[in-house]
C-alpha cells in the first residue's frame, strides 16, 4: 500500500507528533508499504528528501519555527499543490491535526483518494487558559470545532482521552479508532548507566524532558513550585531539565526563588541515543502536564525503569499505572505534585517496586501493533 501522511512539522523538528509519524512510517515500510510524508520546509532543508526510507516532500512557508501562529495556518493552503501531486501516486491519504486537517478533507475530495484524519490532541476549552495570545484563545477553539465537523470517513487518535474529546465535539464514535503509539525498545530499556548520578554527587534527581515553553499545557511553573516544596523537605534533591527553548523557563525559575545551576540544572538538548542515560539517571520523572494526547516521555522513562509522577489529566492515566509504575497525584494542586514526588524519593521500597514494574508495562506499547491497526483503518478507507 502507498500511504501519504500530511502534517505541519517534520524533520529536522521533532516533537511527539513528528516522532509518531517517523516511527509509524518506519514500521509500515518494514511491512512492505511505501510512505510519503508532506510537511513544512525549514531553513536549508531540501524540498525532497528520503529519511529512513520515507519519502519527505516539504512545502515552504514564509515563517520561522518560532512564529508559526499564522504560518501553520498558511501552510494548510500552501501545501495544497504538493499534497495533490503526491496524492496521485498514493492509495490512501492521512491528514494530521492541528493544521493539515483544516483543509485536508478538501484535498481528499479533490484528489478523489481515500482519506482519513489523525487527531493527536484537542484542547477544547483549555485554549482559554493555555493560549499564548488572543488569536490562540479565540480562533484555535473554533478551528478544532471546524476539524471535528469536517467530513472525514475515519478518524484515528492515540488515546481514549482524545477519543472522548472528539465525541464531545460531535464526531461519531463509530468512525473513531483509538490506536496507541509505541516506542523504540532497542533504544529505551533498562540497564543504562546512570551517569548523571555521579555528576551530581548522587543527589536525588527529578527529571523532565521535552520542548520547553512552547505550550503552557506542560505546566512547568507548577513543577518548579512543587520542586521548591520538595527541596525544603529533601535538601539533596535537584531538578534537571532536558530539551529545547530553555530560555522560556528562566523568568519562572527566578520568580519561584530557585537558583540555576544549583537547584535547577539544564542539560541542554540531547540526542535520542543519549536520552535513555538521562531517564536512567532520574530517581523520578515528573510530568505535570495539564493535557497530553499520549505522553511519549512518560512511556520512555518507564521503559528505562524510571517511575513517573503526573496529574490525572489528558492521556497520562492511560500511560502510567498509579501505584504500579508511577504515582498519579490526587489533584492538580502544587502541593499534591510535591507530595507525590517526595513520596517516591523518600520511600526506597516503593521506588524499587515502581522501577521493576515500569519496563514490563511499557513493553506492551509497540509500533508493530500500532502499524498493524493503522493498516486495518486504511483498509476501511479503501472500502468506504
Amino acid at each position: 500500500m502507498k500511504i501519504q501522511i500530511v502534517s505541519d512539522m517534520g524533520p529536522p523538528i521533532f516533537g511527539g507528533a513528528e516522532t509518531y509519524v517517523l516511527n509509524l512510517s518506519k514500521e509500515l515500510i518494514k511491512m512492505e508499504n511505501e510512505v510519503f510524508w508532506n510537511h513544512i520546509k525549514f531553513g536549508a532543508a531540501k524540498s525532497y528528501d528520503n529519511i529512513d526510507g520515507i519519502n519527505c516532500y516539504r512545502s515552504w512557508v514564509p515563517f520561522t519555527q518560532n512564529s508559526l501562529i499564522f504560518g501553520r495556518l498558511l501552510y494548510s493552503v500552501l501545501m495544497m499543490p504538493k499534497v495533490l501531486k503526491v496524492a496521485k501516486k498514493s492509495d490512501v491519504v492521512q491528514f494530521d491535526s492541528f493544521v493539515a486537517a483544516t483543509t485536508g478533507w478538501m484535498a481528499g475530495k479533490i484528489s478523489k483518494k481515500p482519506y482519513l484524519l489523525m487527531v493527536h490532541e484537542f484542547f477544547e476549552d483549555m485554549w482559554k487558559v493555555v493560549g499564548r495570545n488572543f488569536f490562540e484563545k479565540t480562533i484555535y477553539p473554533e478551528i478544532e470545532k471546524l476539524i471535528a465537523k469536517s467530513p472525514y470517513p475515519q478518524v484515528i487518535c492515540p488515546s481514549n482521552y482524545t477519543g472522548k474529546s472528539l465525541e464531545k465535539l460531535g464526531v461519531d464514535k463509530k468512525i473513531i479508532s483509538v490506536i496507541y503509539h509505541g516506542i523504540d525498545y532497542s533504544v529505551f530499556h533498562p540497564g543504562y548507566e546512570p551517569v548523571q548520578k555521579k555528576e551530581f554527587d548522587n543527589n536525588y534527581i527529578i527529571g523532565w524532558a521535552g520542548r520547553i515553553g512552547l505550550s503552557l499545557t506542560k505546566n512547568l511553573k507548577t513543577l518548579l513550585e512543587a520542586f521548591k516544596i520538595v527541596k525544603n523537605q529533601i535538601p539533596e534533591s535537584i531538578l534537571v531539565f532536558e530539551g529545547s527553548n530553555f530560555r522560556y523557563l528562566l523568568p519562572a525559575i527566578k520568580e519561584v526563588g530557585l537558583e540555576l545551576d544549583k537547584d535547577v540544572i539544564y542539560n541542554g538538548k540531547v540526542s535520542k541515543e543519549k536520552l535513555p542515560y538521562f531517564y536512567s539517571s532520574c530517581d523520578v520523572f515528573a510530568m505535570p502536564s495539564l493535557s497530553e494526547g499520549f505522553g511519549f516521555a512518560a512511556l520512555e522513562a518507564q521503559a528505562c525503569g524510571t517511575p513517573v509522577v503526573c496529574f490525572n489529566r489528558g492521556a497520562l492515566p492511560e500511560i502510567v499505572k498509579d501505584g504500579e509504575t508511577g504515582i498519579i497525584a490526587k489533584d492538580t494542586a502544587t502541593e499534591s505534585l510535591a507530595e507525590s514526588i517526595a513520596k517516591v524519593l523518600s520511600d526506597e521500597n516503593l521506588r524499587n517496586k515502581l522501577k521493576q514494574n515500569a519496563p514490563k508495562w511499557a513493553q506492551s506499547f509497540t509500533w508493530e501493533n500500532s502499524a498493524t491497526k493503522h493498516l486495518e483503518v486504511y483498509g476501511k478507507c479503501l472500502t468506504h
